[in-house]
């Protein structure tokens, strides 16, 4: 079965459950939904432009054209069985890392509102990273086609979290101050390393916790994050090719300097970080849009960045855009030494080899430096409805070599530059 026909009949069986469930449904029932249908061109042919994170495949050497960056579908379910409780499920359909448009639960959560200020939840919650976090697969509540790879990328394939949270909002001034802060963990398949083997990876936080901030005042909403918890994240190549081999090594010859080599590298319960600030400006005319988070994780991931800034103007139905936005590596991770202290064991030439695989494998991680450069439009032609056409040109960035495209060709050359088309039909109902 075609993965488009997967999406489909996915969706189908969620609405038809769904309908089922229609009659018996009292006014403390609400479903609502969101999708969007989309069409991507991409210019080369020997590498695919995906638009986010955790697509193992996209457009460009997998086919020129296709609907899979951009389309998915969501249904929600909005339960309050008594007053000031409400329970929320909502599942969602898009391609996954593991190359299958499977759905899952991005929300599935009990909040109680104590008071007008105060509220408590737990369950699962799309995880507050980013400015638009709560929205990221609501491509309707967006100016632009899709968030910024370089920004919205910086969390891998990381769209949940499991957590305990307290919720308040206060006036302050002439605004409103939202707080949100909380304890978890958080698991994501990311695209696999050796898909040969397995088609994907995994990576987790353990004790997370995080805090939140939000202000709206007029036209303007800032916002503030951090998130800090133990990473880990070891990708089967690595596993195999690298950590695996160091600690065999080591067991028979008796010296510490191999299982020291993968204690360097290995991201195992590392200790991390997340921050990040947003602005949005909206005054029904104007509407502009600047993001910055960073990512640093203790050893063996690559410390990174990205930033964005948006910038467009309403003309009756119609709404054009520009965007800038770039991600950096921080501090990349260098395999310096390790050669040296390998050629007791293997020779100078293998030590060599083994030095320049074991770079090969820390900058997989994260070096996604990618510069983009992007301009559209949306109409909103209809209640509901948004048509939105996009122009991105990709630019990744050294150290990086294709930064956040995908499935690259041997034939590839080292930053090698691409135009990216997109059509998208938004909605929600």
């Amino acid at each position: 079965m075609s993965k488009k026909k997967q999406f489909a009949l996915r969706l189908s069986v969620i609405a038809v459950g769904l309908a089922c469930a229609a009659p018996a449904m009292a006014d403390d029932f609400q479903i609502s939904g969101f999708g969007t249908l989309g069409a991507t061109y991409f210019s080369r042919g020997d590498a695919d432009f995906t638009g986010g994170a955790g697509m193992q495949s996209g457009v460009g050497r997998s086919g020129h054209l296709g609907l899979a960056p951009e389309t998915r579908g969501a249904l929600q379910l909005r339960y309050e069985p008594i007053d000031r409780l409400t329970f929320t499920v909502q599942a969602l359909s898009k391609l996954t890392p593991r190359d299958n448009w499977v759905p899952s639960i991005e929300w599935a959560n009990v909040k109680y509102q104590i008071n007008d200020t105060y509220a408590v939840r737990l369950g699962r919650i799309g995880h507050p990273f980013f400015m638009m976090s709560d929205y990221v697969n609501a491509r309707y509540a967006q100016t632009a086609l899709r968030p910024a790879q370089e920004v919205y990328g910086q969390s891998a394939s990381f769209s949940h979290s499991e957590v305990a949270e307290l919720l308040a909002n206060w006036d302050v001034s002439d605004g409103m101050l939202s707080f949100q802060g909380g304890f978890g963990q958080a698991k994501a398949d990311t695209i696999p390393s050796d898909p040969t083997v397995r088609n994907h990876d995994n990576a987790e936080v353990k004790k997370m916790a995080y805090i939140n901030l939000n202000y709206e005042t007029g036209p303007w909403t800032l916002r503030a994050g951090y998130t800090r918890g133990d990473l880990t994240f070891v990708p089967l190549i690595a596993e195999q090719q690298l950590f695996d081999p160091m600690s065999q090594l080591s067991q028979l010859t008796g010296s510490p300097v191999p299982q020291q080599i993968r204690e360097r590298f290995e991201t195992k319960d590392q200790a991390s970080a997340f921050w990040g600030l947003g602005a949005n400006y909206d005054d029904g005319t104007w509407v502009a849009n600047a993001e910055y988070v960073q990512v640093k994780v203790g050893k063996g991931y690559n410390s990174s960045r990205g930033w964005s800034l948006l910038a467009g103007r309403r003309f009756g139905q119609f709404t054009p855009y520009l965007r800038y936005s770039e991600s950096n590596t921080i501090d990349r991770i260098m395999a310096d030494g390790v050669a040296e202290q390998l050629t007791p064991f293997f020779g100078v030439q293998r030590a060599v080899a083994a030095q320049a695989t074991i770079q090969a494998v820390l900058d997989g991680t994260a070096t996604k430096d990618q510069r983009t450069f992007s301009v559209g439009t949306r109409w909103d032609f209809r209640k509901n409805m948004a048509l939105k056409a996009q122009y991105d040109y990709v630019q990744p960035q050294f150290p990086s070599k294709s930064g956040y495209l995908v499935n690259v060709a041997p034939s590839y050359p080292p930053q090698g530059k691409g135009h990216a088309v997109a059509v998208a039909l938004d909605f929600i109902f």
